[in-house]
């Protein structure tokens, strides 16, 4: 089944949409996604078509994702950047950014491998970065409406807006490291600062 195409910032943000996203067919199984196939370019636009398998209903999809930053596609065990854009996502909105966030940083703390719990805490850092550039407005400590794409979002927002507060999102990040330090330290051995959140 093709799924249609998406615009992505990068390759890393199409696998991010993968993983927030159920399966398009039974509308609840969670996706396995497999490696990219990079597509010919149109326009000189990269293009990588994704294949996924639902762990529900087995259905197959196939996604294309038209990026960005054709420089994602390039190898590397370091963390890679979702986006080095200011503006927000298209397809990831800011409550599912959030939750990836904690599901990636709770992963760091479970992953036993040192480097890549770095590398994870890292990717968490980058969803809260994400999750911070829908804030457009600096009188208000929460994001505009059309920062949330779809019901379940707005129905968690309308139910826990403290969750969605910029203060408490900035001083989250306060207690992070800067992420070119964060980054420099996944090649080597540093202390567990991505269990920050369990302070």
């Amino acid at each position: 089944m093709a799924d249609g195409v998406r615009q992505a910032h990068s390759l890393a943000e199409a696998y991010f949409y993968l993983s927030i996203n159920p399966c398009p067919d039974c509308a609840t199984g969670v996706r396995d996604a497999g490696e990219g196939l990079r597509l010919p370019d149109v326009g000189g636009t990269a293009r990588v078509e994704i294949e996924t398998t639902c762990r529900s209903c087995n259905a197959v999809v196939r996604t294309v994702f038209e990026l960005s930053d054709s420089s994602s596609l390039g190898g590397g065990q370091a963390a890679p950047m979702i986006s080095r854009s200011d503006k927000p996502s298209h397809l990831i909105d800011v409550a599912q950014w959030l939750t990836l966030f904690r599901v990636t940083a709770e992963a760091a703390a479970r992953e036993p491998n040192k480097q890549a719990a770095r590398l994870k805490g890292v990717e968490a850092a980058l969803c809260l970065e994400e999750a911070l550039k829908f804030y457009d407005d600096d009188d208000n400590d929460l994001p505009p409406g059309d920062a949330f794409f779809k019901d379940e979002s707005r129905q968690r927002l309308r139910d826990h807006p403290d969750q969605f507060s910029r203060q408490r999102l900035i001083e989250m990040r306060a207690k992070l490291p800067a992420l070119d330090v964060m980054q420099r330290s996944a090649q080597s051995p540093r202390r567990a600062w991505w269990r920050f959140w369990r302070r």
